[in-house]
């Protein structure tokens, strides 16, 4: 059996993404808390916009990551052209340190060929954690400076580094993710 640094068993099979649909009401549940419980406030968008979103964004796709028939996570993004933008990805808190998020990236970076994503600029222990993990999973820093518009009206628009799988992007296909990303994805009325 596999084990982590911690002692602490990891999950070597597969992750499976279920479609979260609007109206199932067990599964918003659940992809609400996990997505309350691992995002800051200024990177949430409000309950409003996310079952708004669900249902009328065309473009806009949101999984429960499960493994053996639980669930052990969220993701939720955007088709953009020939890429796909992960807007949101959770591991569950209580099952962090499983090897839940390699298997998930591995399944999504074989789903889609082409990911773009954000983190924040690594400055700590925690952010560099987090650079070096999708770095093993094949993700490449884009050397863009990004500015994200904000979620909400009380914060400010924060820079954050874009990552890209399996190659970085070109000024055109950033030009695009961008415009997107203002026009499309933080529209007003899905925040």
């Amino acid at each position: 059996m596999n084990k982590n640094n911690h002692g602490e068993e990891l999950m070597i099979e597969k992750i499976s993404l279920n479609a979260l649909h609007y109206g199932n009401d067990v599964n918003n549940r659940y992809f609400n808390q996990v997505y309350s419980d691992s995002f800051p406030d200024y990177e949430q968008r409000t309950l409003k916009g996310r079952t708004r979103i669900l249902h009328e964004a065309d473009t806009f796709c949101a999984w429960i990551l499960n493994h053996e028939g639980e669930n052990v996570g969220i993701l939720g993004g955007w088709h953009i052209g020939e890429w796909f933008y992960i807007e949101h990805f959770a591991v569950d808190k209580s099952l962090r340190g499983r090897g839940i998020g390699r298997l998930a990236m591995d399944h999504i970076n074989a789903k889609f060929k082409q990911v773009i994503l954000e983190i924040d600029i690594p400055q700590d222990c925690i952010s560099f954690k987090r650079l070096a993990f999708y770095k093993g999973r094949g993700y490449v820093s884009n050397d863009i400076t990004h500015v994200h518009p904000s979620y909400k009206v009380a914060y400010k628009p924060h820079s954050l580094k874009v990552l890209s799988f399996p190659r970085s992007l070109t000024a055109q296909e950033y030009d695009t993710f961008e415009y997107q990303l203002r026009e499309v994805v933080m529209t007003e009325c899905f925040l």
